[in-house]
């Protein structure tokens, strides 16, 4: 009873010292070398200049393209947070008109006394404390290169925690869910790989996590404050669902079924932490600049969800067309529709042979029925988001690497390996 009564403490203090560390973490990489941080900044914006905004490094279509507007945005707001600034660190300065970031990058670095045109205030933009670290050594294309293992590391080692801890088959199908999203893109992009990124190291710590559930709630509060700590609005979602489903099969593997309300409480606890600590952002640089980041902060949430009346009166932001653009991205063109849907009809003739030769369990598909809920995710998130959905449709797709992982899941979970499974279809 007294664990039940402090738990509500216990959620404040791990929010007020996620917040101090966030601050903390800010001023720090503010006080890095400014002038090798400027050298790089320079180099990197003069090839960037030469690649353009969004560069296609696959096949010509636009889910193989980088976000070289976004990119050259992270580097220009490193580059302008300073110690001889301290409201940097809050009011993220912009040195463009957001027209062709690139280029500004590129004039910017080359005049670092041009006056910032705005502020982008309503995010905190945690990536700098570690981008401007790597700037002290490294250009942004070196950056990407060890950005790319960094990625395909952390993949490696959640492999290995899933084969270890739930078999070789979800390790290969967590590695298909991945590779259906062009991996090969994401790990060629600072914005791409950052919610893949958390999501991996979450995901390494599922197994301790499972161990000592009773913390489930404080883990995933903490993964959603440090999405919105580092995120630039990507793919969030999955920061939560992929270690989730990881959970759920891990607890199904140890005998326990997590119910419907376990999986609402640590999804409502991520979102409560991805939302506040977007609010505690806007509310202290309200507080400790001359920027009304309340004011921008919300004004642009409802831009966005529509509830200024400017995505509802344009019949381009509907939830159907969002949902229409995120299967472009995944299929791409014809013959990518021909191959998906090739490989759902193959999925679902395995389906229907396995019940037939009863190697898959009814039962055990209905007493999993929760990681439906996980997979539906991705789809409800792009609904509601409609208007960013259908504008960036062509990386935010990539949140339905969870639908694949969830779907995967399940399928493992209804089949009558093991002896518990077994036992259970008897």
């Amino acid at each position: 009873m007294k664990l039940q009564k402090n738990r509500p403490t216990k959620y404040v203090l791990f929010f007020i010292g996620t917040v101090a560390a966030a601050l903390l973490l800010l001023l720090c990489g503010a006080c890095l070398p400014q002038s090798r941080i400027d050298h790089n900044v320079m180099q990197s914006a003069s090839r960037m200049l030469a690649e353009g905004c969004y560069p296609n490094i696959s096949d010509g279509s636009a889910s193989s393209q980088l976000d070289n507007f976004t990119d050259a945005l992270m580097l220009m707001e490193s580059k302008a947070t300073t110690i001889h600034d301290p409201g940097t660190i809050l009011t993220n300065p912009l040195y463009t008109n957001g027209a062709n970031p690139v280029s500004d990058l590129y004039q910017y670095s080359m005049d670092s006394s041009i006056e910032p045109s705005s502020f982008y205030v309503r995010y905190w933009m945690g990536f700098r404390s570690f981008l401007r670290l790597a700037l002290v050594f490294l250009n942004y294309y070196q950056i990407k290169r060890y950005l790319a293992l960094a990625f395909f590391g952390l993949f490696a080692a959640v492999l290995c925690s899933l084969a270890k801890n739930t078999g070789a088959r979800s390790a290969f199908f967590f590695a298909l869910s991945v590779i259906l999203v062009k991996p090969q893109v994401i790990c060629a992009s600072m914005q791409f790989s950052c919610c893949f990124l958390i999501a991996f190291a979450a995901m390494l710590l599922v197994p301790w996590l499972s161990r000592n559930i009773r913390y489930s709630g404080l883990f995933f509060m903490e993964v959603g404050m440090i999405t919105m700590f580092l995120d630039f609005y990507t793919t969030p979602i999955i920061t939560f669902g992929l270690p989730a489903v990881y959970l759920y099969l891990l607890q199904a593997k140890q005998g326990r079924v997590q119910k419907v309300k376990e999986i609402f409480g640590n999804l409502i606890a991520w979102f409560a932490g991805y939302l506040l600590m977007w609010l505690s952002k806007l509310v202290l640089t309200t507080l400790l600049t001359d920027q009304n980041a309340i004011q921008n902060g919300l004004g642009s949430l409802l831009m966005w969800l529509g509830a200024d009346g400017f995505a509802l009166s344009n019949a381009a932001y509907r939830p159907d067309v969002a949902l229409k653009q995120v299967l472009k991205a995944l299929c791409q063109d014809r013959d990518g529709m021909l191959f998906f849907g090739g490989l759902l009809v193959v999925a679902l003739g395995l389906v229907v042979i396995n019940f037939v030769r009863r190697k898959l369990c009814l039962r055990a598909l209905i007493r999993n029925w929760p990681v439906l809920l996980i997979a539906c995710m991705p789809i409800i998130w792009f609904v509601i988001s409609a208007e960013p959905t259908t504008v960036h449709y062509w990386f935010q797709y990539r949140s339905v690497v969870l639908c694949f992982w969830a779907l995967f899941g399940l399928a493992l979970l209804s089949s009558k390996n093991g002896e518990k499974q077994k036992a259970l279809c008897s």
